[in-house]
């Protein structure tokens, strides 16, 4: 996992129901370990290790980023 929350997203729906909510185990599923791999992807801008698929999931979530940072630095979307 990064090192940006010692809570990951996939939890915080359980987290909400239960603050004392646990995982079962420490392992991470093969999901939770390629998601946090085209995340550190996304993070550092070196897609080299990531299959096709993936590489292009990356790069559509990259070119939202971009979109949104444009728009929202438009002065059309400053807030009043």
């Amino acid at each position: 996992m990064s090192d940006h929350h010692k809570f990951s997203p996939s939890q915080l729906m359980y987290r909400e129901a239960c603050p004392g909510w646990q995982s079962d185990d420490g392992s991470s599923s093969v999901a939770a370990m390629e998601g946090t791999m085209m995340h550190k992807a996304l993070e550092i801008g070196d897609y080299s290790g990531l299959t096709e698929e993936q590489r292009k999931c990356v790069e559509m979530v990259q070119e939202l980023f971009d979109t949104l940072k444009e728009e929202l630095s438009n002065d059309n979307f400053k807030r009043t």
